[in-house]
């Protein structure tokens, strides 16, 4: 309850400071990764002096990794502290970027970074509480984050839309504060968006004996047949993969392997609310102030995101070692 407790709060607080900018701001100008959740590297734990709960609760967690079998790959988990501050730098750089690829104006720059610093550090508290095994509370406070980062982003006001869904299906609600210079409301007033990912998924894989679930991730996909893959000249038993909002989880199920895979639909979030003109409308510069529109994420920058992972050894890919710090 107490590391809920702080996870809630340090999203909830990001959030609010994020608000608070984009509401100051808008009123001056008008403002895949690849995983395998049940494994991790065991930490070198130095000496101590005096035993602590923290040091049990480690030395636990040792024991238990070198009980695993030869053959299990392991991570090493990272600082909480890191994970905090990348978490905002990258919250902040990406919105930031994204701003200036929408053409948003310079004046409103400031606010699209310090909002995507806060919404960073609302996705910090989501994948804690998602990983810690409250995938409600996470995912709620990852939709606040997604909502004010893309708000920011795109220039508007920080409560000009607000983000929800599952799985495949989002629905973007547009509120008072949408309003353009005009004075009417920008963009339709409820956007329901489709993954399409998502949707073939939702076709094929029950053809390969897999069916769907609600579980720690939000919505996973469940196979009986074990899964071996070969990296490194070794194989390794598959338990979980997550590509976007696709989630795949094979035996043995776990807690801990749809935690690790709900951490990395977090991450997945982070680069769908950096990308630049992400939906089929925005790339094709439709507009319409409908009642209700229909459109289509196209999360291209998750996509080259998954495409430089092979680049990087999987011990040390981030999203990797993330999840695993998370998900313990």
């Amino acid at each position: 309850m107490i590391r809920r407790g702080i996870a809630l709060a340090m999203g909830v607080a990001g959030l609010a400071v994020g608000l608070a900018v984009g509401l100051a701001g808008s009123a001056s100008a008008q403002t895949p990764a690849d995983s395998s959740a049940a494994t991790a590297e065991a930490p070198v734990t130095p000496p101590v002096t005096r035993v602590t709960a923290r040091d049990s609760a480690r030395a636990a967690r040792e024991a238990a990794l070198r009980a695993l079998p030869p053959g299990v790959e392991r991570r090493r988990p990272l600082p909480r502290p890191a994970l905090l501050a990348g978490n905002v730098v990258a919250g902040a750089v990406l919105t930031s970027g994204r701003a200036l690829a929408e053409g948003v104006p310079a004046r409103r720059l400031p606010g699209a970074f310090v909002g995507g610093a806060a919404a960073g550090a609302g996705f910090y508290g989501a994948k804690a509480l998602v990983g810690d095994g409250h995938p409600v509370a996470g995912f709620a406070v990852a939709y606040a984050a997604s909502s004010l980062a893309q708000n920011v982003a795109e220039g508007g006001h920080a409560l000009s839309h607000v983000r929800l869904g599952l799985g495949p299906l989002d629905v973007r609600v547009a509120t008072p504060f949408a309003r353009g210079a005009d004075g009417e409301r920008d963009g339709p007033g409820v956007a329901l968006e489709i993954e399409p990912a998502s949707v073939v998924a939702a076709v094929v894989l029950p053809l390969s004996g897999h069916r769907p679930r609600l579980c720690r991730a939000g919505l996973c996909w469940r196979s009986d047949a074990e899964v071996r893959i070969a990296r490194d000249g070794r194989r390794y038993r598959r338990v979980g993969r997550t590509a976007g909002r696709v989630v795949r989880v094979w035996p043995p199920f776990s807690a801990r392997t749809e935690a690790h895979e709900g951490v990395h639909v977090v991450q997945g979030m982070q680069l769908e609310a950096a990308t630049p003109r992400g939906t089929l409308r925005a790339l094709a510069g439709w507009e319409t102030r409908a009642a209700v529109a229909a459109d289509v994420r196209v999360d291209w920058l998750t996509a080259v995101a998954g495409a430089a992972i092979p680049l990087v050894p999987y011990h040390r890919l981030w999203t990797e070692r993330e999840a695993v710090t998370f998900a313990r």
